[in-house]
């Protein structure tokens, strides 16, 4: 090989290995400025929160600082508005209200000198809404006994059909029910209303065999909605965790466009979750959670909520780029 082949053959070398440099900093330049459009849209968002108030966002009024809340300006007044139209409640028709008096002045009011009831024909009508007092209804079925003349055994009546065999009717049940389900007041809250407001007196353990009464009533209605949900092209899946009876549980929903059903399980596994989900079909979106595995990822759509923000700026970055 003469001097100048091997002169050649060196700045090949040499051109190949600035050409690979070239591409390895091609390479970074390309990563750094998907890593600075991240970081600028991480930068705004930052700043967007670090400017939120009460004023401009969810956040209570105890969490502005100082100069916020001297700049805060003052809450409007209590009642109708500057320029709100006004609205009166519509009267009840005659027919309708629970009892009429008649008022008549009884003095004029120019000369004060005394007055006969006279009829008028469109009288001004005040009416006032309240409630009745409330007392429970008490019903009593008497069950007599009675002695065979043949035999000497003694019989007893049974209750009609139709007739609870608690202490409580379907009207008491639901209302407590109701109260408890609710979930703003406690059991002990719940006593207290019915108490208080409608006068039952209803011990703790009479309230939670009233739930028991009530959810088995309504359990075949559950299981048809469960069926609907599952038949939905597109159902949304979650589960947080529940206290119940001194226990941490898991409450499940599955929401579709048509009906929510809930249910409460011992926990949140794959097992468990399979024996409520029992049909596979349409949509599931869910979290990115193990135990979903039983449901085919080409069907499922993974909830951005559950998605780091980070990730979400990364993607949109490198989409944009």
């Amino acid at each position: 090989m003469t001097s100048a082949d091997a002169r050649i053959e060196r700045l090949e070398r040499q051109v190949e290995a600035l050409l690979a440099t070239i591409e390895a900093q091609a390479a970074r330049i390309e990563a750094q400025a998907a890593r600075i459009t991240a970081l600028e849209a991480e930068n705004a968002e930052l700043r967007r929160k670090l400017g939120e108030n009460s004023s401009n966002s969810s956040k209570p009024p105890s969490s502005d600082p100082p100069k916020a809340r001297d700049e805060r300006p003052s809450p409007p007044p209590s009642g109708g508005q500057p320029g709100h139209k006004g609205s009166r409640r519509a009267l009840v028709p005659a027919s309708d209200v629970h009892s009429v008096t008649d008022c008549h002045p009884a003095h004029c009011r120019r000369c004060a000198r005394g007055l006969t009831e006279q009829h008028d024909d469109e009288p001004v009508r005040h009416q006032v809404w309240d409630l009745p007092k409330v007392e429970p209804i008490v019903d009593e079925w008497r069950l007599h006994r009675a002695t065979c003349e043949i035999c000497g055994e003694t019989t007893c009546a049974t209750l009609p059909d139709g007739v609870p065999q608690g202490s409580f009717g379907p009207g008491v049940l639901a209302l407590a029910t109701m109260l408890v389900a609710d979930g703003h007041m406690s059991r002990r809250k719940v006593v207290g209303v019915l108490r208080d407001a409608f006068g039952l007196d209803i011990s703790l353990g009479a309230l939670s065999e009233a739930e028991a009464i009530v959810s088995a009533a309504v359990a075949p209605a559950v299981e048809e909605a469960r069926v609907q949900a599952l038949a939905e092209k597109v159902k949304h899946v979650d589960a947080t965790t529940w206290y119940q009876a001194g226990a941490y549980k898991s409450l499940w929903v599955m929401a579709t466009a048509t009906v929510t059903v809930f249910t409460i399980a011992c926990d949140a596994t794959r097992d468990t979750l399979r024996a409520w989900i029992t049909r596979v079909r349409g949509v599931l979106v869910t979290d990115r959670g193990a135990q979903f595995d039983f449901w085919a990822m080409a069907r499922r759509q993974i909830c951005w909520a559950h998605y780091p923000e980070s990730i979400i700026i990364q993607g949109l970055a490198a989409t944009v780029a």
